[in-house]
This record gives C-alpha cells, structure tokens and sequence, in this order.
C-alpha cells in the first residue's frame, strides 16, 4: 500500500485532491514576504538596464542574469528574499524568457 502516497503526492495541482481548491494567479504569489526579494531583483535588473549602455551587444536580460549571478557569488543571498528571488525565477524569468524569444522570431521575420 505505500504504493498509494508516493502516487497522490506526484499528480498534477488540477488532480491533486489537496490543491483543487485553491486558485493561483500572479497576483496572489505577490505577497509581504516576497517584496524583499522582488525589491532586489528589481536593483538588479535596473543595474542591468543601465549598463546595457556599456555593452550593446547583450540583452538587459542577459545582463541581469549574469549580474545577479556576479552577486549571489560575490555577496550571498539573503534569507528573508528568498522567497522573492524564487518567484523570479520562476514566474517573471519564464516571462522574460518567452519575450526575448519572440523578440528574436519577429528580428528574423523581418530579415
């Protein structure tokens, strides 16, 4: 029978008897205990933004990637923005990522 948990617990959130109530949104992952982390993504991003000045080869995104990696190497990650860090990784860089992809299909559209 141990068979029966390990099963339940690997199902989909839209089958998992435990998450069918509850609805995910953008706006509800946004909470108190993800600004710490947001505020920092967000300095991160504008360092990145403005040095795209300097490097006109590489995207904001990019830069930002690679400057945020300079950073949690150098200084470490915060405890209290991890939280925040996470939802950036997972809901605002997926977003990104599907931007700057459809960035480049319309640069070889109109070559």
């Amino acid at each position: 029978m141990s068979f029966l948990p390990a099963t339940a617990n690997n199902l989909p959130d839209h089958l998992n008897p435990a998450t069918v109530g509850r609805r995910h949104s953008a706006l509800t992952a946004i909470s108190v205990g993800n600004m710490p982390g947001l505020v920092l993504v967000a300095m991160i991003t504008s360092v990145a933004y403005s040095a795209r000045g300097f490097s006109g080869l590489f995207s904001p995104m990019i830069l930002a990637v690679v400057v945020g990696m300079i950073f949690s190497n150098m200084l470490g990650v915060p405890a209290h923005a991890k939280a925040g860090i996470a939802f950036s990784q997972k809901r605002l860089l997926r977003f990104a990522i599907v931007l700057l992809g459809f960035q480049l299909t319309l640069g070889q559209v109109a070559g």
